[in-house]
């Protein structure tokens, strides 16, 4: 089941990143990632779903021991950097207007260019 929530109600800060899914079986259709999240403050699992994606930096460490706990995630502004040259690139008004930028910072950065994101 899928629930449309706003990024900042979620308690983000030290829950647990435990997977990222990759989803290109529509690609350039609806191209998804999907990041496997344990809330701190619940010890629930919920797949946290960008859709509709058109471009993602993940930025990994691997290699040390230890849970990939997360800062905190937010909505970047229309000026950053990555998302001013992906709206350059993608050129169409109609389509780049419904994008927002993402930002989970853990221990390494995610950042992702998408539609939406749904909690499932």
């Amino acid at each position: 089941m899928e629930k449309i929530v706003d990024l900042h109600d979620l308690y983000w800060h030290d829950s647990v990143l435990k997977e990222i899914h990759i989803d290109r079986n529509q690609p350039g259709e609806n191209d998804v990632i999907s990041l496997r999240v344990k809330w701190w403050d619940t010890d629930v699992e919920n797949d946290v779903e960008f859709q509709g994606v058109y471009w993602a930096n993940l930025n990994l460490n691997f290699g040390f021991s230890g849970n990939e706990t997360i800062y905190n995630a937010e909505l970047l502004s229309d000026d950053d950097e990555d998302f001013q040259r992906i709206k350059k690139e993608i050129g169409s008004k109609s389509v780049y207007s419904k994008l927002n930028c993402y930002l989970i910072k853990t221990n390494s950065d995610i950042k992702i260019i998408a539609e939406r994101f749904v909690l499932k």
